[in-house]
């Protein structure tokens, strides 16, 4: 029982860092994108303002950002949410039937 919980405790560990790992080095990629993608998007902005010159609001765009991919840590973190619970309750539905047994 003690090596399971050491195994399972480093295997936590490990999926931990190597999630961490890839979210910083996906940080690292997409930043300098991001502030491309937001200056270009208030460039836009300000040359509508003037090309308008009137304030018509039904003539005014609305600008909406395409919407970002999800990241792979999101999907590793749902994934391993769905299996650590399922591996919880696998555990605590099997120790109550064995306390059943008893009792």
């Amino acid at each position: 029982m003690r090596s399971l919980i050491i195994l399972l405790s480093l295997t936590v560990f490990f999926l931990t860092g190597l999630i961490v790992g890839m979210d910083r080095s996906s940080q690292e990629n997409t930043g300098d994108q991001r502030v491309d993608e937001m200056a270009m998007q208030e460039e836009q902005e300000i040359v509508r303002e003037i090309n308008s010159g009137e304030e018509n609001p039904a003539d005014k765009e609305v600008v909406m950002s395409p919407e970002a991919p999800e990241h792979f840590t999101y999907k590793a973190a749902s994934f391993l949410e769905s299996s650590v619970k399922r591996f919880y309750e696998l555990i605590v539905g099997a120790l109550y039937q064995l306390t059943q047994a008893f009792f």
